[in-house]
């Protein structure tokens, strides 16, 4: 990798070295006198004359003063005080270089108004606002306006178009006036005159032979080369009208561009050039007029975009200037009417531009450097808002007749923060439809990378590169193309340095540039801390190169094993301090614990700890959003990609790695569908109640890092100021209806606040309308410091994001005993709050995931049904990497629900088949595993409830589902491996050694198609839920208003089968009690396989009057039938006979069908017998037991069968 994780040696002594020369300089040269000041004091006050209080934010770029002094770029804050008083003492910079200096003033008003001024402070012991508020923006700023008194004093002493007027001096025109034809001899000439008059005279060629012309007048347009000789003495004069080929062509002149020949004109061409000039013409650079110069495109470096643009200098190209006047001249010329109707390209020569405030270009404008090595724009300003920012639509401030998109673009450069971390604005912003980035590199930003916002649709980004910036990529908007985007190193800036991720502690990470051996020296507690020794080996091996330096910081996690005695020293901690060298060659740690005394720590282990990630390097939402080609690695402080609440996001060809080193874990996922959302909290009341866009009311909050609704520029907020927000007390849950301990009377845990609006800058909330649709909190609830604001992005209704054909290696293990994880799928919050799921690693992250702030987790006693979050992912012939973990996630997709019952996270998959072990106890906990699909889990979360998932594989066809609130665990696991034998489930009968089929829990059935309620099912029952008699199989019918079993085989091999009283209690011809019988599937067994529709179990009767008329069966259609009994006597009696008698109804008259009479007074006698008789639909066939004079004690063992023969 070409990125450093460390700072090594070298570039260590190089600092020392520049520190110890600068040392040296202070000591030669001595320390210069603090410049003077000017104390600025004035009092403020409100149109009704109360005094006004807030604060005064003011900014200035670089300059030096009348004396000479350095004055680097700056801000400062200074309030104004309850009497409305201010006072602030500044470097005057009146006469300053650059000149148009100026300070960038921003006036906070409590009220929440705001205003923006500029002040030019002169060399004066004291002086007032009034006094230094500039009339004329300050010449820096390229579009300027001026008060009406200013006009009115420049105006005075200036030639009018109109009336008779007298000038004085003299005066120089750097272009010709025009003027009328002469009329008198001392009126001047125009050309048009002068042609006139010498139309008559000759005109010559000006090279080749001119003998013919000897003697003769010529008035001729030659050059300056050529033979001569015979012109001697004659009169020259130059046509105006067509100088003709003068020697070699040579190309069009451009603004900035010198023309170089052998021979001939020699000096500078300036004035209204236009057309070709051809010739030799050497040493003459071209200058720019306002008039004419060649307008497309317009180079940045001209001359005339700097003193005569009121700039101290053109851009600079070699990045010693400050380039920031002149560009933003450019800008302002090429929107001006001089080039109206032009494509406007806006040019950067190769070189380093010096760029100290946000460059504000409007969105129709091409801007193109000469590649991206080429063309760097640096950043000098770490407290610039932003880079550069794509505006609206130019100075017109109008969206042009039919355009409907902007149609611009940035191309073939570099935008890049030197100093890093330091710099926290946005590099490059664009809220504009239709606006293409193309070969550009966004480097070194401890902000945000591309910040697509508002209309930012419709756009083409092409070959995209960010390097080493906290956030890359935020892109909000429809319809957005990316091709080919290479992420390197995201979360973290400075080269690598300095970090933001979940193992970053004030931007220094857990260090992973060793390979040594950690051992553990003591560790002992007081009941309140822990202090833990440990020691590394060898030296060059160690972090640092040294036996005594941690690989950790305070705040780093690690874990302790293998502590005995005092085993409360195990665990995992955050080091609340580490010392480095102390004892020597060792260093220290301590953690909160409670555990008291010593451990033995033999055989004991440390191991730095590390947390999965949080936030992506790539945030995407919107419809119809393609992310094509290009890679994002190294994924050491970072997720991959995220896509909030989109829809018909594709995500293909892509390239995620974690690219472990010396075997320490990268816990980022892959891929996040909705995930985390981004939370943060006020700092102060929200006071404000009447806003609107034009006057919003602004709240500060804690964060805005991490916040996707975010535009850099406050005077930009109305580019997102309608997004919904929520604003929740800090206690918020669900579904507790108590008052909150943290928010005005009335207002409940389980109430919210809707608004609209977005963040920007400063950490500000901006709001354009209160009580929103769906607020459930009192109007106006004045909601205090701590106050939960949610930016929830994740309602979706169609298919969210589908990854087709990609590399996934993201998520890597500990490669050595070295290193520990911190992976926990859900833990508890608080007493009530439900649960987070901050610690879960997986590949793939599907749903948004519960935080116990305002996402819940879902279950029946504590459900979120304020605002709905399912989630759809569809994973196509991606490659998953990495060990097949549970607990680590790795190739795993897990899903996570928060809100009602009925959000699902859906996700479909086509992945080849796995070996992997039959479910057991797994699903009953939330887990679904499919065995010919890359395993998928519904995370069990702390609160005991899984999270609701339905899973489809394409492959194999198969489904499963779960919502354990609904009592729903539920599966198909289609077995295809042909390696696939599974002590789980034991052999297919027809393969021996393999389980081939199909896995289901509890229940799964088979419905036939109606034409409005299913009519017929078939079901499988079994383990989990179902077991013993519950389980088996049963096939029912649909009643009309209830399916009804009509037939089934128990789990413990009994048959569910018509009884005599139900089948009694049915009368013929009437439905209305109908119930169905088991005879309906048998007599559909029977048709298809020739078995019995009903029996009578073979069972013994012992007595002598037989048994009476039991209904056999009914039929459900009308048919030919056998019946057939069997008959014989185990104990003898002392007479009469026994046989069996069969009772059909057939054409509405009962028919008496008997078997051959056996002998009660015989043991063993026995008879069979069959009849076939044909009976009526829905009339019942009997039987029973005839005893005919039968007398002692016999016993008779009797059974029977009945089938449908058609």
């Amino acid at each position: 990798m070409y990125i450093r994780s460390i700072v090594s040696s070298s570039r260590l002594v190089r600092r020392l070295l520049v520190f110890v020369w600068a040392a040296l300089l202070v000591g030669a040269t001595g320390v210069k006198a603090t410049p003077v000041k000017t104390l600025v004091q004035d009092t403020f006050y409100r149109a009704d004359g109360s005094v006004a209080h807030g604060t005064v934010t003011i900014r200035w770029s670089g300059f030096s003063t009348g004396a000479g002094e350095a004055v680097p770029a700056g801000v400062l804050t200074v309030p104004v005080d309850a009497q409305g008083k201010i006072e602030v003492s500044l470097i005057p910079n009146t006469g300053a270089t650059p000149s148009g200096s100026y300070y960038k003033v921003v006036i906070k008003l409590d009220d929440g108004t705001t205003s923006e001024e500029q002040w030019v402070v002169p060399a004066t012991t004291s002086t007032t606002v009034a006094a230094i508020r500039a009339k004329l923006v300050p010449q820096a700023v390229a579009v300027q306006f001026v008060s009406r008194d200013y006009v009115d004093s420049e105006n005075a002493g200036v030639v009018h178009l109109s009336g008779a007027e007298s000038i004085q001096g003299t005066k120089t025109f750097l272009s010709s006036p025009e003027v009328p034809p002469p009329a008198d001899a001392g009126e001047a000439a125009n050309k048009a005159y002068v042609d006139q008059e010498i139309s008559g005279l000759a005109k010559v060629s000006a090279t080749g032979n001119y003998s013919d012309l000897t003697n003769k007048p010529v008035l001729a347009a030659v050059a300056t080369s050529g033979n001569y000789n015979d012109l001697a003495n004659k009169p020259i004069i130059p046509n105006f009208d067509n100088p003709g080929p003068i020697g070699a062509a040579s190309p069009s002149i451009v603004v900035g561009t010198t023309v170089a020949a052998s021979s001939g004109f020699t000096g500078n061409l300036t004035g209204n050039v236009s057309g070709d000039l051809t010739g030799n013409v050497t040493g003459g650079t071209v200058a720019a007029t306002t008039s004419v110069t060649s307008k497309t495109p317009v180079d940045v470096t001209h001359p005339n975009f700097g003193i005569p643009a009121s700039c101290a200098n053109a851009a600079d190209p070699t990045g010693t200037n400050d380039s920031t006047c002149a560009i933003n001249a450019a800008i302002t010329y090429q929107q001006s009417p001089a080039i109206a109707g032009v494509e406007p390209v806006l040019h950067l020569p190769a070189g380093t531009y010096k760029v100290s405030e946000e460059l504000r270009i409007p969105c129709t404008m091409h801007v193109k450097g000469d590649g991206e090595n080429a063309t760097v724009l640096k950043l000098t300003n770490n407290a610039a808002y932003a880079g550069v920012v794509i505006t609206g639509y130019g100075s017109s401030g109008a969206q042009p007749g039919n355009l409907w998109t902007c149609n611009g673009s940035i191309e073939d450069l570099t935008i890049h923060a030197p100093d890093g971390h330091l710099f926290t604005g946005t590099l490059l912003e664009n809220y504009n439809a239709g606006y293409r980035v193309r070969n550009v590199r966004l480097s070194n930003g401890g902000g945000r990378g591309l910040n697509l916002v508002g209309n930012a649709e419709r756009m083409s980004v092409e070959n995209l590169t960010v390097d080493t910036t906290r956030w890359p990529l935020v892109s909000f908007g429809n319809e957005n193309h990316f091709w080919k985007t290479n992420i390197s190193a995201p979360g973290t800036s400075d080269e690598g340095y300095y970090c933001y991720g979940a193992n970053c502690v004030n931007g220094v990470g857990v260090n992973r540039q060793w390979s040594g051996t950690m051992t553990l020296q003591s560790a002992t507690g007081n009941g309140a801390t822990a202090t833990y020794v440990v020691s590394c080996a060898s030296a060059g091996s160690c972090p640092g190169g040294s036996t005594g330096q941690s690989p950790i910081v305070a705040g780093h996690w690690f874990t302790i094993a293998g502590v005995t005695d005092t085993t409360g020293l195990n665990g995992l901690f955050q080091a609340a301090s580490v010392t480095n060298n102390s004892p020597s060659g060792q260093f220290t740690i301590t953690a909160a614990n409670t555990a008291s005394g010593s451990g033995t720590v033999t055989s004991a282990t440390f191991q730095p700890t590390i947390l999965p990630e949080t936030h992506a390097a790539a945030w995407l939402s919107g419809t119809d959003v393609e992310f094509n080609g290009g890679s994002i690695k190294a994924l050491w402080n970072s997720d991959g990609i995220n896509v909030t609440g989109g829809q018909a996001v594709t995500v293909q060809n892509m390239y995620l790695e974690g690219y472990p080193i010396n075997g320490a874990p990268t816990l980022g996922a892959n891929i996040v569908v909705n995930g985390l959302q981004d939370t943060t909290t006020l700092t102060a009341t929200l006071t404000g109640t009447s806003c609107s866009g034009g006057s919003p009311c602004i709240a500060s909050v804690a964060d805005t890092s991490w916040s996707p609704v975010f535009i850099s520029d406050p005077q930009d907020i109305g580019q997102i100021d309608y997004y919904t927000m929520r604003i929740a007390p800090q206690d918020f849950d669900p579904t507790i209806s108590t008052q909150s301990a943290y928010a005005p009377t009335g207002v409940m845990r389980n109430m919210f606040e809707t608004v609209l609006g977005g963040f920007t800058s400063g950490n500000k909330f901006y709001i354009t309308s209160r009580n929103y649709t769906g607020s459930t909190a009192p109007e106006n609830t004045q909601w205090p410091s701590g106050s939960y604001v949610l930016d929830d992005r994740t309602a979706t209704f169609a298919n969210q994001l589908t990854t087709i054909n990609n590399h996934f290696n993201a998520l890597n293990g500990a490669g050595n005993a070295r290193w520990n994880t911190y992976c926990v799928d859900s833990e508890a919050v608080g007493s009530d709050a439900g649960s987070t799921t901050a610690h879960s690693c997986a590949s793939i992250k599907v749903g948004t995931q519960p935080d116990g702030k305002m996402e819940f987790a879902p279950n029946s006693g504590n459900v979120n049904t304020a605002w709905g979050n399912a989630a759809m992912y569809a994973t196509i012939n991606d490659s998953f990497f990495t060990p097949k973990t549970e607990t680590l996630g790795g190739n795993w997709i897990k899903a996570y629900t928060t809100g009602s019952q009925t959000d699902y996270i859906y996700i479909e998959t086509n992945a080849a088949p796995q070996t992997q072990s039959g479910e057991t106890t797994e699903v009953q906990t939330g887990q679904i595993q499919l065995g010919s699909s890359i395993p998928v889990q519904a995370i069990q979360n702390a609160t005991g409830v899984a999270s609701n998932v339905y899973v489809r594989n394409l492959t194999s066809g198969t489904s499963s589902l779960n919502n354990s609130q609904l009592g729903i665990s539920w599966f198909e696991n289609n077995i295809t491996n042909p390696s696939f034998n599974d002590a789980n489930l034991g052999s297919n009968p027809g393969y021996s050694g393999y389980a081939f089929g199909n896995q289901y829990t509890t229940s799964q059935c088979w419905y036939d198609t109606a034409e409005s309620h299913a009519l017929n099912r078939f079901c499988l029952k079994g383990s989990p839920d179902l077991t013993g008699t519950n389980a088996g199989f049963e096939y029912d019918t649909w009643s009309g208003t209830a399916w009804v079993k009509v037939a089934g085989v128990g789990g413990d091999g009994s048959m569910a089968l018509p009884s005599a009283t139900t089948a009694t209690t049915q009368t013929p011809g009437d439905n209305s009690n109908k119930v169905a019988t088991d005879a309906f599937v048998a007599s559909a067994v029977a048709l298809v396989s020739g078995g019995p529709v009903a029996k009578v179990a073979p069972a013994t009767y012992s007595g002598t009057s037989g048994i009476g008329d039991t209904t056999l069966y009914t039929p459900v259609s009308a048919g030919l039938f056998r019946f057939c009994g069997q008959l014989y006597m185990t104990v003898a009696g002392t007479g009469g006979n026994f046989y069996l008698e069969s009772r059909p109804v057939a054409d509405g008259h009962t028919f008496y069908f008997t078997s051959p009479q056996i002998s009660a007074s015989g043991q063993w006698n026995q008879a069979n017998a069959c009849q076939t008789f044909y009976a009526d639909a829905n009339q019942a066939i009997k039987w029973n037991l005839t005893a005919s004079s039968v007398t002692g004690s016999p016993t008779v063992r009797y059974s029977a069968t009945l089938e449908q023969l058609e």
